[in-house]
């Protein structure tokens, strides 16, 4: 979990968690669900 806050995240465009925690938190609560939802084939 906190090697995911220090990693820089596809997610956030490059950015890491932990610079975004503070100034978006709900973007960085959806960079964490899409983290661990399911891959969905179709």
């Amino acid at each position: 979990m906190a090697f995911w806050f220090q990693s820089a995240n596809s997610y956030l465009g490059g950015l890491k968690p932990q610079n975004l925690i503070v100034t978006d938190p709900d973007l960085v609560i959806d960079a964490a669900l899409d983290e661990v939802q399911e891959i969905l084939h179709g």
